[in-house]
């Protein structure tokens, strides 16, 4: 294995076809290791808003199309119409600054295929299942044998500990890395097969996207412990070394989480040091950005990642879209609003103590913000009604008699993010 930094150019991207079509003059572009926001629209309502909300934020590069592919599913809608719809969003609002489109949390070869095909600029690897979880419980002679087992399979070299083993690593910003057996040991036995899997899909995705120029991150946050730099350092450059060449990483952050104890300042400077970490490992193995979920980081992180992160992070809000749809429903059919946090609701709690009066404080609560989009897929796929009709559907009505008012909610929402990741 080489140890290289090497500088991540995105090749230009030829355009052609109509306007407004997937690969027209207004279609997606890759965007390279810079500040980029990702606009997710579950319901297919808020690409309007979105593009209102990019246009008076240049400084970030917009992706439009952004949603996970088993999502898109559960929804009833395709790659193709998803990627599409943006688009002509795009072409209608004559946008012109370059955005993206990103096909988000891609499990399988045939996925990230089928993505290729659709149109996608940027793929998402998502290798959750291949991470192994109680790594921290086992002992040196079981790590051994986890490690011995995948040298066995060909997930590994003989001699894959040979470039790492008692190295101290100087990463820029004045971090170092020491690193030793059992650590390393540990980030193998717990990555190591989903590095291999991601390798997988880069070659299925190399030999379907047909030469256009395409972007990769990766997303391994559904972990039992916030990553370490050293396992950090190991993703990285175990996946530069099989010829996956990363534009981001989404990994689970010391101190990122939703919850108000996320809030503590001890936990912020515990959270902003190990940050800092990170990205000195993206640096030195990439660059590459370090990617970041809406619905896994709260606002207390936000100042944070603008701080350590400058101008080369990118964050995803899934749930905006969602979330603050259900504000306007909140407004307009408070029945309904009722209806759907009921069934929505993990804490049964919630539901009983709900009062029309307190539906935007409820809606600015993070932990109630994340127990709401956790459930989107349950309440709005499986066939729950009100009023005789399925949640989705009503909820779509509602939005259009009301896109004003919508609009006006994701502005606000987006403001407030955008000012949150400019605090630091």
């Amino acid at each position: 294995m080489r140890y290289t930094t090497r500088i991540i150019v995105p090749p230009r991207v030829r355009r052609s076809g109509p306007p407004g079509s997937p690969g027209g003059a207004y279609g997606p572009q890759v965007l390279g290791v810079r500040k980029t926001f990702g606009f997710g629209d579950r319901l297919g309502a808020a690409t309007a808003a979105n593009i209102a909300a990019a246009a008076a934020h240049p400084e970030f590069a917009p992706v439009f199309a952004q949603q996970p592919v088993r999502e898109m599913m559960l929804m009833g809608s395709s790659l193709a119409d998803v990627l599409g719809n943006a688009a002509r969003a795009v072409g209608a609002a004559r946008f012109r600054q370059p955005w993206g489109a990103d096909a988000d949390r891609l499990r399988t070869a045939q996925e990230v295929t089928e993505a290729a095909e659709a149109g996608f600029t940027c793929f998402t690897f998502d290798p959750s299942e291949f991470v192994r979880g109680g790594v921290d419980e086992l002992s040196a002679t079981e790590l051994q044998g986890a490690v011995d087992a995948m040298v066995a399979d060909g997930d590994l070299p003989d001699h894959w500990a040979e470039p790492y083993l008692e190295r101290t690593i100087d990463l820029p910003g004045n971090h170092q890395l020491q690193i030793t057996l059992e650590p390393l040991q540990r980030a193998v036995v717990r990555y190591a097969p989903a590095v291999v899997h991601c390798a997988r899909l880069s070659s299925a995705l190399a030999r379907s996207n047909q030469g256009r120029p395409f972007e990769i991150e990766v997303v391994l946050d559904a972990v039992d412990v916030p990553a370490t730099a050293l396992e950090h350092l190991f993703i990285g450059l175990e996946l530069e070394a099989r010829g996956v060449r990363l534009t981001g990483l989404a990994l689970r952050y010391l101190g990122g989480g939703t919850g108000e104890e996320a809030g503590e300042p001890g936990i912020l400077a515990a959270g902003e040091r190990q940050l800092r970490e990170h990205a000195a490992v993206a640096e030195f193995c990439g660059p590459y950005k370090l990617c970041f979920y809406e619905a896994e980081i709260g606002p207390f992180f936000y100042p944070v990642i603008g701080r350590v992160c400058g101008d080369v992070f990118h964050l995803k809000t899934t749930a905006a879209s969602y979330l603050e749809a259900l504000r306007v429903v909140s407004q307009v059919d408070p029945a309904l609003f009722r209806e759907i946090v009921s069934a929505s609701a993990q804490d049964r709690a919630l539901a009983e103590d709900f009062s029309v009066g307190g539906a935007g404080s409820i809606l600015d609560q993070p932990a109630v913000r994340q127990s709401l989009d956790a459930a989107f897929t349950t309440v709005m796929t499986n066939g729950q009604e009100a009023a005789g009709r399925p949640f989705k559907q009503a909820v779509l009505e509602l939005l259009d008699r009301h896109a004003d008012l919508y609009t006006d909610a994701l502005t606000t929402c987006f403001e407030k993010q955008f000012e949150l990741l400019s605090a630091g």
